[in-house]
């Protein structure tokens, strides 16, 4: 009987869940059946969201979850007041063609095989990970920095204080 009542709303029936699945999912996964097997062609107009929701059972906010997914995947197209529409027809997926792959040279060939050792070396820049550059290093103006900021602290300025001070204010004001 609620399956007649459906069609005749011309909701589609929601698919048995898969293991794992969440109800966003489950949902989107029928409407992207539907979709792609020509429940709805191409430009129609979905039901609305409340009366597509009911008709399948679930909340308007899992609806919109599932219907917000198959926008970003393409299969509809939302046009504000006017209702989601099925996408333009949908491109089969082609393949993922990657980049031809470049010759080696025999030195990258014996590196990659792990023949060549890394000796370190006199390099003009040194591209390790984690390694400081000790020249580029302002020791000296660092030291003096720290000294002179060191030297003029007053008593009250190495009290630690409560970080949160100022929150604990604001919203003791806000009370009052």
């Amino acid at each position: 009987m609620a399956g007649a009542r459906v069609r005749a709303l011309n909701i589609p029936e929601l698919l048995p869940a898969q293991t794992g699945e969440t109800l966003h999912a489950r949902v989107a996964r029928s409407l992207r059946q539907a979709v792609t097997q020509g429940y709805w062609p191409e430009g129609s107009r979905l039901p609305g969201h409340r009366v597509l929701a009911a008709g399948l059972g679930v909340s308007r906010n899992t609806l919109v979850d599932a219907l917000d997914q198959l926008q970003a995947e393409g299969y509809v197209t939302a046009q504000g007041r006017s209702g989601t529409r099925v996408s333009a027809a949908l491109q089969p997926v082609s393949p993922v063609r990657h980049p031809p792959t470049l010759p080696l040279s025999a030195w990258a060939t014996r590196a990659l095989a792990g023949q060549e050792q890394d000796v370190g070396g006199d390099y003009v820049v040194d591209f390790r990970v984690g390694q400081p550059v000790p020249e580029l290093y302002p020791e000296a103006a660092w030291t003096q920095a720290l000294a002179r900021r060191a030297g003029h602290g007053s008593a009250d300025a190495q009290v630690l204080r409560d970080p949160w001070a100022h929150w604990t204010r604001a919203a003791r004001w806000r009370r009052t």
